[in-house]
């Protein structure tokens, strides 16, 4: 699976990055971030998750092949 962040996500994240054999829904694979990556928990938890242009909710499955993007709340102008 390739996970792509954007904004604060990228000082902790890399820009993109992979996730071998996941499957599973939106909220095991925020839970699995957050083990991995103490440091997101704030960021991750408030996050939305996106395969293309399809806003995912916690109980949304998401497959090994997908395309996941990870999308802080941001601001400004």
């Amino acid at each position: 699976m390739v996970l792509h962040t954007f904004a604060a996500l990228k000082d902790i994240f890399s820009s993109s990055f992979e996730i071998s054999n996941f499957e599973g829904k939106v909220e095991n694979l925020r839970e699995l971030l957050i083990s991995k990556y103490p440091e997101a928990k704030n960021l991750l938890i408030i996050s939305r998750f996106a395969v293309g242009s399809n806003i995912l909710g916690d109980d949304a499955k998401v497959k090994n092949s997908d395309v996941v993007f990870i999308i802080p709340p941001s601001s400004g102008g």
